[in-house]
């Protein structure tokens, strides 16, 4: 009885988080502001989906999907807020080590998040499918932002021992900062294209648009081009196809991204 209860309640949640997202309010996914009973209630209903061979694109694929998603948020949370430490006036060789064992820790820990994200797309669930490749975005961007905040910092100071050892940190982090802000890239503009395929006008879908925003149409190019080169159903960019704009304009997406992302939903 209450198994079955904690399941009709995280079925509620799923309703009032859906229809907030539908109507453009972000809440809380309900695991981020519950009990841990709500969290086991999600988790058994993926659980279930899996065991009873749960059809991807199905109505119980879809609450699986969200369900997934939220789980996945609430372990993101943590992560949202990580930081590395700041370099001092001098590089020492224990900084260095630190830093390094630092890096590697929370690039562990934001593949793992992604997996998390990338796990939603099984069930088959458009909307959910965008939400989560949004978020897989999200991740790599916060690891590499928190990488050039060491990088580069504002306010450090400014000594010509401090401003050397900058410069080498500069030049060993610049192709980890490269390649995630790749990574977001091009998650953001398969969320965005598949989107507008889909279609899907929502806060996460427009989230997709404005985070290829920041970044110039050129970068956004060569990355396709790059992860084009590496799996074809990759679209390679079109002129102006990934325009950042604000709600309320017309979005200039492509229409076609290659082999669908999703299964196509039940008619």
């Amino acid at each position: 009885m209450g198994k079955m209860l904690a399941l009709c309640l995280c079925l509620a949640c799923l309703s009032i988080v859906g229809a907030a997202h539908a109507q453009d309010r972000w809440v809380p996914p309900p695991d981020r502001a519950t009990d841990a009973v709500e969290r086991r209630a999600l988790a058994e209903l993926v659980q279930t989906y899996d065991a009873s061979g749960g059809r991807p694109g199905s109505v119980a694929a879809e609450l699986s999907a969200h369900a997934s998603f939220v789980l996945a948020d609430d372990a993101a949370l943590a992560f949202e807020t990580a930081r590395l430490p700041a370099v001092g006036a001098r590089l020492t060789p224990a900084y260095a080590r630190t830093l390094a064992q630092d890096v590697e820790a929370m690039s562990t820990d934001a593949r793992r998040l992604a997996a998390r994200y990338a796990d939603v797309r099984r069930f088959g669930s458009a909307q959910w499918t965008v939400a989560a490749l949004v978020r897989e975005a999200e991740v790599y961007e916060t690891l590499a932002h928190a990488l050039l905040a060491v990088a580069y910092p504002d306010d450090g100071p400014q000594t010509a021992a401090a401003l050397a050892a900058q410069d080498v940190l500069a030049r060993q982090l610049g192709p980890r900062i490269e390649a995630f802000e790749s990574l977001a890239i091009e998650r953001y503009a398969l969320a965005a294209r598949l989107a507008r395929r889909a279609p899907i006008d929502d806060a996460f879908s427009r989230a997709s648009v404005h985070g290829l925003s920041r970044y110039s149409e050129e970068q956004v190019a060569q990355v396709l081009a790059r992860a084009h080169a590496a799996d074809p159903s990759v679209a390679l960019a079109a002129p102006g196809e990934l325009v950042g704009v604000a709600r309320g304009f017309t979005f200039a997406l492509a229409d076609v991204i290659g082999p669908p992302l999703v299964a196509p939903e039940d008619p």
